[in-house]
């Protein structure tokens, strides 16, 4: 059980971090970003 908490939190994370790339690079090119 622990184990898939643990996966589930480190998912969450990488995709988090995924998504503030995306973020990031439409900031980079001037792009208006609604949300997060």
């Amino acid at each position: 059980m622990l184990v898939i908490l643990a996966v589930i939190f480190v998912l969450g994370i990488a995709i988090n971090i995924h998504e503030f790339g995306h973020f990031a690079a439409a900031k980079l090119l001037g792009m208006r970003v609604d949300a997060y």
